[in-house]
């Protein structure tokens, strides 16, 4: 029971999808061996050792079609047991020029989604963002932003174009206790997880100060 697998499946046209953006250079994936796992057990709580995918046993399912893959999770006091359900997080590579950014630093009108951004300039700029799911409490963005953009995040209805802004860190903990002043987060590189479903184990503004950090590289999927 020490190391456990985990079985679990995709359909061949996400495989096939993530194949097409590796060879685009959007995506560049993990090798045998280096794809991490988080598992949570039945009853919620994270599984304290993380695990890895092991690619070596893929295989397609016929009959369904889905792309047949397996973790391999340390299991040295045998909390998991063969035959449980568990659901899991799996980092199966990383997505290039890709950025996560919180929740309500995005706003949309009917142009579409965009940012406000603290420019070179030291003035407040809109840039319009392509967005594709939220990831937490961040969207992934996956067009219209670069690294290092210092994106706003907070007090964005108190800041116009063109206005001249400070950019300082934001603290996600201090903006939600005074909820008043304008803040903003940088483009900083960001994971995109794949989330798999339970499957059983087997055995073996005008002169407005804007928190902000670099915008984070979405780079994982």
């Amino acid at each position: 029971l020490d190391p456990l697998y985990v079985n679990f499946s995709m359909s061949v046209d996400e495989l096939t999808q993530m194949r097409a953006a590796q060879a685009k250079g959007q995506l560049a994936l993990s090798g045998d061996g280096k794809s991490t796992v988080q598992v949570k057990l039945a009853d919620g709580t994270v599984y304290d050792q993380p695990g890895t995918l092991d690619f070596s046993s893929t295989t397609v399912d016929p009959t369904t079609g889905a792309v047949s893959l397996r973790a391999v999770l340390p299991n040295p006091q045998q909390i998991l047991l063969p035959g449980a359900f568990v659901s899991f997080q799996a980092t199966l590579g990383e997505r290039n020029n890709a950025y996560l950014v919180p929740l309500q630093a995005l706003q949309r009108d009917t142009t579409g989604g965009y940012v406000l951004v603290v420019g070179k300039d030291g003035k407040v700029a809109r840039k319009n963002v392509k967005s594709e799911g939220q990831q937490g409490g961040n969207w992934l963005v996956s067009g219209g932003l670069e690294a290092g953009d210092q994106v706003i995040v907070a007090g964005v209805q108190k800041v116009k174009e063109g206005a001249p802004a400070t950019a300082k860190p934001w603290d996600p903990a201090s903006a939600n206790a005074q909820g008043q002043a304008p803040a903003a987060a940088g483009a900083a590189p960001a994971p995109a997880k794949a989330d798999a479903a339970a499957k059983p184990a087997d055995a073996k503004p005008a002169d407005a100060k804007a928190d902000a950090a670099p915008a984070a590289e979405s780079n994982k999927q």
